[in-house]
């Protein structure tokens, strides 16, 4: 059996233990949260919410571009949400990567010469995320009174610290 075949055995047992419920579209806590993709990382788990509290965009490092903010746009609103958290995290994958050399060794082992763009890495972890606050905060059509605030939590101890970053 494949791991999409198990991953699929689990859905429905999944679904016949938890049966159906009714829960509304918009996030019970107003808010959205846009953490990493790291498979580490449950954001309920990490924050105590369930199901149905929150909306969660996570992608490659947390980073704050084009498709997170079409996300926050219907999360803010459509679904009234009015706070976002943005949560990096320790051990990050794109955290110190050398791009350029990362690419090309893709492309050698492709022997394709497609480049994917961007891939966002940093050096600097609350940097970082206080960057992806920045933009997010400076989107011109977040509406106004959405509170945006950029955390780092710690994969090894699960604490979770904020990060600084002014009102511009």
């Amino acid at each position: 059996m494949s791991v999409i075949d198990q991953l699929l055995a689990n859905n429905r047992r999944m679904a016949n233990e938890l049966g159906v419920d009714d829960l509304p579209v918009r996030p019970a806590l107003g808010v959205a949260i846009v953490s990493c993709m790291d498979s580490r990382i449950l954001v309920t788990e990490m924050l105590g919410i369930k199901r149905g509290d929150a909306h969660i965009v996570r992608n490659a490092g947390a980073c704050v571009n084009e498709e997170t903010m079409r996300s926050l746009f219907i999360s803010t609103w459509r679904m009234q949400t009015r706070d976002v958290l943005i949560v990096g995290h320790t051990d990050c994958g794109l955290h110190g990567m050398e791009e350029s050399a990362f690419i090309s060794e893709v492309q050698g082992a492709m022997h394709s010469t497609m480049h994917p763009g961007s891939l966002n890495s940093f050096q600097d972890l609350d940097g970082h995320i206080a960057a992806q606050v920045m933009k997010a905060r400076a989107y011109p059509l977040l509406p106004e009174g959405v509170t945006v605030r950029g955390f780092v939590y710690d994969v090894r101890t699960r604490l979770m610290r904020e990060i600084d970053v002014p009102q511009s």
